[in-house]
């Protein structure tokens, strides 16, 4: 791994070659990330405004659903970010191997990577790659976010970022220890947020995914491979809302809080 103390990121993958199928007809003729949340802005505007403000000089948007749509919706660039497109071969579904797609550009790069239906405040972008900066050694960082029913996410249980990693002491920056899908709980709890920033060791992990019971090559998967496998994972928690747009509910709630 990179020892590098002077890491710049400059690239961020969006997913969004999903079509979401719980937004109903919302998304029969248009991918999940062309969903309009207010004003004419879509959910990728959002992504990469927040990108873009996180000081990112390049965005890779992975396509397959209607991915036509979203190439002439944005074009080649956005926000001042110049805008990279990979189609993901559907043959091999999932979101580990959507980030595979993109694997030839981003290899031996940090990079930022969201499921292309989040969306969050700008800052918590730049709050994961200023918290890279803390650490002796790079590692990778994932953005945790509350829900008040656990069972519908991922559990994250961590603790405390041990002294011996960081540079200086630092408040709201954890370990990850383990990540449950979907556990059978009542109550609230930390989320898998879905956002995350990558070291190039994501891709060793995501070389030994194997298929779930869906047939899919899933991203969650990778990250608790490496977590198995004894290589750190690093958190912080979103500040203010973080929210998928999953559900019309979901959907309604964003426009409502934007």
């Amino acid at each position: 791994m990179s020892k590098d103390k002077n890491i710049k990121i400059e690239y961020g993958l969006i997913l969004a070659a999903g079509r979401g199928t719980r937004l109903g007809e919302i998304t029969e003729e248009i991918p999940k990330a062309l969903v309009e949340i207010k004003d004419g802005k879509k959910v990728i505007d959002y992504i990469l405004a927040g990108y873009a403000a996180a000081g990112l000089k390049k965005a890779v948007i992975i396509i397959a659903y209607k991915g036509q749509k979203i190439k002439e919706y944005l074009g080649t660039r956005a926000n001042g970010l110049e805008l990279i497109y990979f189609e993901q071969n559907l043959d091999s579904y999932g979101t580990a191997a959507a980030v595979e797609a993109a694997r030839s550009l981003l290899e031996d790069k940090y990079f930022l990577m969201s499921y292309g239906d989040i969306i969050t405040q700008p800052k918590n972008y730049l709050k994961m790659i200023e918290a890279l900066a803390k650490l002796k050694v790079p590692r990778s960082i994932m953005l945790l976010n509350w829900l008040d029913q656990i069972k519908k996410g991922g559990l994250v249980e961590f603790k405390a970022a041990p002294a011996e990693d960081l540079k200086t002491a630092a408040a709201d920056f954890y370990q990850v220890q383990t990540i449950t899908e979907k556990p059978e709980l009542e109550g609230g709890g930390w989320n898998s947020a879905g956002i995350y920033l990558f070291s190039p060791d994501i891709f060793n992990w995501i070389d030994q995914v194997k298929p779930s019971k869906r047939g899919e090559y899933e991203l969650p998967a990778a990250v608790n491979l490496m977590l198995k496998g004894k290589s750190k994972l690093f958190a912080v928690k979103s500040e203010d809302y973080c929210q998928d747009v999953g559900t019309p509910e979901d959907l309604e709630y964003l426009r409502r809080k934007i």
